[in-house]
């Protein structure tokens, strides 16, 4: 009676009769044996017989010296210089040597069921004469078959470069994958490893401007969108803050089909009308010479703060979407346009911590403590708000609470 309850669980329809059973029995143990083979590279080893793995070969255009100071680099610079952008798991390096090494990988709190899962992940490192070539295999230490892509983001995320959508440490190179082997029943969907990777070509995102910006705080950082709602828009919009206190909004335009070239209208809040730039490779740069870089997720808990005044501006968490150790979920927002009241609200915000939208709003009251946001461009209906004590407070029960850091520091 066990037999075709555990021929569901693997996908398998059971059959009724004996003979059937039996041949379908046969298929689950090609299934549980294949689930525990990984081709090609060297593995770690798991003590659970039923597992999922992923294999991966790799050609770094660099010495394998930098692959692996890099690799090293990001686990030690854990939660401060750096932070695992699939689910926000935790690396710990067991053994190491010049061209090989072995780490464990523990799942964040956002992974599958909220559980906590462990992975072992082995890296062979040999030179080339076009660089350093890349052997990993990835073995989930529990009882395991699929895996949402997590053996295959446990090797990708430690060397992948700035051209990937991830956050280099030390050394930004690039890799090229030539074999990558999950076993079945796991994936290897790269999308979700840093899931800035589905719009790295995008200029949504969350900036930090050198002049202005302050670690630690909300000072300098500036969020953008080039969509009105989900759409895409040859309009841009910023909202951001130069003290971490005021939160102002700002407009510019495209003057590329590609999307790259821009100007941003600066006039509103005393600076230029009509500052031209250009967008690549994750930076802003403007024509007199600052550049504006984009973060790839917060690097630490958001630090929420109660309170804070009369004006609603900054940068909030909707717990729908929220996830941490990213920007989804996350909206910056202003009651200002430039450095002026105004009677309009701007948000700008991620979902999915890749696309950035923007949507719009007004007050309702005198007091600007009421007020109605129109979803509707991003599929929302109209809802009415309500700011007081930091939050804004929905009339569907959702409640948006606001962060006076982006990061929290450890003294």
């Amino acid at each position: 009676q066990a037999l075709p309850k555990l021929l569901v669980l693997f996908g398998i329809r059971p059959a009724a009769n004996t003979s059937s059973l039996a041949a379908m029995a046969k298929r689950l143990v090609v299934v549980l044996v294949s689930a525990t083979i990984t081709l090609a590279s060297k593995c770690p080893g798991s003590a659970a017989f039923i597992h999922a793995s992923c294999s991966v070969q790799a050609d770094s255009a660099t010495s394998c010296d930098d692959v692996m100071e890099e690799m090293k680099a990001r686990i030690e610079g854990q939660y401060k210089a750096w932070h695992d952008p699939h689910n926000n798991g935790t690396y710990k390096i067991l053994s190491e040597g010049k061209t090989e090494l072995l780490v464990t990988r523990t799942s964040g709190a956002k992974s599958f069921g909220g559980k906590t899962y462990t992975d072992k992940v082995l890296f062979e490192l040999s030179q080339s004469a076009d660089g350093c070539s890349v052997s990993a295999c990835s073995e989930s230490q529990g009882t395991s078959v699929g895996d949402f892509s997590t053996n295959y983001c446990n090797i990708r995320n430690l060397y992948c470069g700035s051209a990937e959508g991830c956050k280099p440490i030390k050394h930004d190179f690039s890799t090229k994958e030539t074999s990558v082997s999950p076993s079945i029943g796991a994936s290897k969907d790269a999308s979700v490893c840093a899931p800035v990777l589905r719009a790295k070509d995008d200029i949504g995102g969350v900036f930090t401007d050198p002049n202005h910006y302050k670690p630690g705080t909300l000072a300098g950082v500036r969020m953008l969108s080039g969509n009105r709602g989900n759409a895409p828009s040859s309009d841009i919009t910023l909202v951001g803050s130069d003290d971490g206190a005021t939160f102002w909004t700002l407009h510019g335009k495209f003057t590329s089909v590609a999307r790259s070239a821009l100007v941003i209208d600066f006039s509103p809040k005393g600076g230029p009308a009509g500052l031209m730039g250009a967008y690549v490779g994750g930076r802003i740069t403007f024509q007199d010479g600052n550049q504006w870089s984009k973060l790839a997720a917060p690097e630490a808990p958001l630090v929420t703060v109660q309170g804070g005044g009369v004006d609603l501006g900054g940068f909030y968490t909707d717990p729908n979407h929220y996830r941490q150790g990213t920007f989804a979920g996350t909206r910056m927002v202003s009651g200002l346009q430039g450095d002026a009241p105004s009677q309009s609200v701007t948000l700008v915000g991620s979902d999915d911590g890749a696309a950035f939208w923007t949507i719009l709003g007004h007050f309702t009251s005198e007091a600007r403590d009421a007020l109605e946001i129109d979803f509707s461009p991003k599929g929302g209906p109209k809802l009415a708000a309500t700011f007081a004590d930091g939050r804004i407070t929905f009339a569907d029960g959702n409640a948006w609470p606001r962060h006076g850091r982006l990061f929290k520091l450890t003294l």
